[in-house]
């Protein structure tokens, strides 16, 4: 089986799979969003940065060539085929403007790097449909995936960033649920804007 081949359905089996988060196997995303803006200041995306834990990591880049001269191009590849799985489950990223719920382009720039002794760190900008002007508007932000198996967290509030443009006049906060299902957020972060 090839390796490009090999990683999808790694990629696959656990994004996808609701007998493996059944079955009890989780593994944990270290998170950081940073609020995204346009020329005229509305928001215009959000910049996610996920670490995923080792065991995953080493999961997905098993049999995968690392040497120097083919790194980039393998992470390059094994970026491209992430974003794919992500993409019909939204990216694990459920956005509500003033509780509307918003809609996303599809990610068109995304990195895939190896940091902290193996761990995998995807960072992909996810545009907005539309532009976000953000007088009185108040932004909640939960990331879950559906199937129950990552468990997707920010470590505090420095996790959560926005560009100049938005930083005197929004206010993030973040709610840890001591509690929650399979599928549903570890964490709600909320961002109101005056």
């Amino acid at each position: 089986m090839s390796k490009i081949l090999k990683t999808s359905l790694v990629i696959f089996l656990l994004l996808a799979s609701k007998a493996l988060s059944a079955g009890g196997f989780h593994y944990e995303i270290d998170a950081h969003t940073h609020f995204m803006t346009n020329d005229t200041g509305a928001v215009s995306g959000l910049e996610m940065t996920w670490i995923y834990d080792k065991q995953i990591s080493d999961m997905i880049i098993e049999d995968e060539d690392l040497s120097e001269a083919k790194r980039a191009d393998t992470l390059k590849t094994v970026a491209s085929l992430m974003i794919q799985d992500l993409d019909p489950m939204n990216y694990f990223t459920s956005l509500l403007i003033n509780d509307q719920p918003a809609t996303f382009k599809g990610v068109n720039q995304q990195q895939l790097q190896l940091v902290n002794q193996k761990q995998l760190k995807l960072t992909f900008l996810i545009p907005l449909e539309k532009p976000v002007n953000i007088k009185n508007i108040t932004f909640d932000l939960a990331l879950a995936d559906p199937n129950g198996a990552g468990i997707i967290i920010y470590n505090d509030i420095q996790s959560l960033t926005m560009d100049k443009k938005l930083q005197t006049r929004c206010k993030p906060t973040l709610v840890d649920h001591k509690e929650f299902e399979h599928g549903q957020a570890a964490q709600l972060v909320k961002v109101s804007c005056q």
